[in-house]
């Protein structure tokens, strides 16, 4: 994500992409809904959406037969 990058309204843009082995599978980019105070704050949120949408993935693999029993590697960031 970026802090308050946007000039017209100071909103923080998130982005992010998954992979499932070598392949695209998930991405998103858009305005954070709320304004955040520091860029510290803006990775968070940025965060934030990312884990919902890693144990939404998670639960759709499970329920089309592929049960995830490791860990989802998670790589952020953290230049705040």
């Amino acid at each position: 994500s970026d802090w308050a990058d946007s000039i017209d309204d100071r909103h923080s843009t998130s982005g992010y992409l998954f992979c499932l082995g070598s392949s695209l599978v998930a991405w998103a980019c858009k305005k954070q809904q709320a304004i955040a105070l520091s860029s510290l704050e803006a990775e968070y949120r940025a965060v934030v959406t990312m884990s919902q949408q890693i144990l939404w993935l998670r639960q759709l693999l499970t329920e089309f037969g592929f049960p995830q029993d490791s860990l989802t590697v998670l790589w952020c960031d953290n230049q705040s």
